[in-house]
């Protein structure tokens, strides 16, 4: 029996499989399913003698990888414990089912650091030490969150450390009381009504550090949990998000030769740090989704109708969140202002800059500024704060749909096309540095004057585009220019997925190192 463990969409399942072949791919009827639009049907084989694992590509599109050797269709490897195996984007690896361990043996008496007193400690057994620290590091890496990861936490400690209860408090905000959150118990009794060792978790609140205690070390009040639980020994330790204790992780028992060692301590330690881990990932994620939420809530919602025109555009982050953006404002007088921006850097901090010169852009459209005065004014409001940490790349473009006549601000975008209705191609030229780079004015910026006639096709791309990087090489602009000169007859939102799927195809397994934005518009 050999186990093998899958990480898919951020979270981790364990598969067992026994001797034999094992086919793994997309298909409804795969021994091992994978949900991922990169997987094949039939992807690769595994195929179990006992604790050997080979692995066979099937043809793969997008490649399985051992380690870091790419396959050959039919190509047959051996996969070793330890190893990684990649299936197209899905990771996988593998152990042999651990055999039964024999009882630790009594190990001597030695003195821990600190005010606990004497302990017995096991000696650690060097055949169970490998399955245990594969055990924590899937606990560290799964994808589980909240209840799941604190109730595997518990689970854990259960099977690696001797214990009747095992029970998980968390303090959900600092200075609140914690509460059990996860437990496990031998006993059918929920353990929220049996005594725990009160003192034991406050001590270690108040202080920061493990307790232990044993029935060997003398008489110790327990909140009198000793009498109505029997309790032999018991063991808490921190539950750690400095600077703050959010949560103990507590375990005991009331039968054994002695009481909690040294491993146990550091068993209960390792947890406790994959536990606020999982709870700090956790809570980023909700942050950053909710960010993602307001994010996507300052960009159209959906594209305007302009007479005479079409309209696509598109925004793909390589983050939860990021720094890109565009807009379409329409005006009076059959105006619309286009807007594309790109903040440099990534993450939080540029979507945050992001929001302030989306609300900018929108609040100076609504005076019938020009690009230009809405660049100025950008510009001048960033810049105090943000200058040479920061910056804004801009596209502003006023359009009259009427004549087609279109006066731009290009501030440090990839330069912009027009491709004319002939297939002949126009890059727009920069007229000024990004908005908030630096307070240099000469040259001043300027705005340019295009004249947009039926046919022709304007495209507005942020750099996500040409500097889509898979082991240091660029899509470069001329590849971006090349596919769409290509397909500037096709419909918009065409041009758009077509140069989306080869920028896709070029960065591979890599993935996007950018955000990236597209605004394409054409006169009919």
């Amino acid at each position: 029996m050999v186990h093998f463990h899958i990480e898919e969409a951020g979270r981790v399942r364990t598969v067992d499989l026994g001797d034999g072949r094992h086919m793994v791919g997309r298909a409804h009827g795969a021994d091992i399913h994978l949900d991922s639009g990169t997987v094949s049907r039939e992807h690769v084989m595994l195929e179990v003698r006992k604790d050997q694992v080979w692995v066979e590509d099937l043809g793969s599109l997008c490649g399985t990888y051992l380690g870091t050797r790419r396959l050959v269709h039919g190509d047959r490897k051996p996969f070793r414990s330890g190893e990684l195996l990649r299936v197209a984007q899905v990771q996988m690896w593998a152990h042999a089912a651990p055999h039964p361990q024999p009882p630790h043996p009594r190990g001597t008496e030695f003195e821990i650091t600190g005010s606990y007193g004497q302990f017995l400690a096991r000696e650690t057994s060097k055949r169970g030490t490998l399955p245990m620290l594969r055990h924590l590091f899937q606990l560290f890496s799964t994808g589980e969150d909240g209840d799941a990861i604190e109730h595997e936490a518990c689970l854990f400690v259960k099977n690696w450390v001797q214990a009747d209860r095992v029970c998980l408090f968390v303090a959900e905000h600092p200075g609140v009381a914690p509460t059990i959150r996860s437990w496990w118990s031998n006993s059918p009794l929920d353990p929220q009504k049996l005594p725990i060792s009160n003192r034991l978790v406050r001590g270690v609140l108040d202080t920061g550090q493990f307790i232990a205690w044993s029935r060997d070390q003398g008489p110790v009040d327990l909140d009198d949990s000793r009498s109505r639980f029997d309790i032999h020994a018991a063991v808490a330790v921190p539950i750690l998000a400095p600077p703050a204790i959010r949560g103990v992780l507590y375990a005991d028992r009331h039968s054994g030769n002695d009481g909690y060692g040294e491993q146990d301590i550091e068993i209960l330690t390792a947890t406790a740090t994959a536990v606020a881990m999982r709870r700090s990932v956790s809570q980023s994620r909700i942050e950053t989704a909710e960010a993602a939420k307001i994010q996507r809530n300052m960009l159209p919602r959906s594209l305007p109708t302009l007479n005479g025109y079409e309209l696509e555009a598109g925004l793909h982050m390589c983050h939860g969140v990021g720094g890109d953006l565009y807009d379409f404002i329409c005006r009076p007088d059959e105006h619309c202002l286009l807007s594309v921006g790109d903040v440099s850097g990534k993450g939080l901090p540029a979507a945050l800059l992001m929001g302030a010169a989306s609300f900018l852009i929108r609040a100076l459209a609504e005076l019938e500024l020009s690009p230009l005065e809405i660049y100025s004014r950008v510009h001048s409001n960033l810049l105090p704060k943000y200058r040479m940490r920061q910056y804004v790349a801009l596209f502003l473009a006023d359009l009259d749909c009427k004549t087609g006549q279109m006066r731009c601000v290009v501030a440090g975008v990839p330069r912009p096309l027009v491709i004319r209705a002939d297939g002949s191609v126009e890059e727009l030229e920069v007229t000024a540095f990004p908005a908030a780079l630096t307070d240099f004015d000469d040259p001043p910026p300027t705005e340019l004057s295009v004249q947009l006639a039926p046919g022709d096709l304007l495209a507005v791309y942020t750099d996500g585009y040409p500097e889509a990087t898979p082991d240091g090489d660029r899509f470069l602009e001329a590849e971006v220019t090349d596919q769409l000169v290509r397909d500037y007859l096709l419909p918009l939102e065409k041009i758009r997925e077509r140069l989306d799927r080869t920028v896709d195809d070029f960065v591979g397994l890599a993935g996007p190192s950018d955000d990236r934005t597209l605004l394409l518009l054409r006169r009919e």
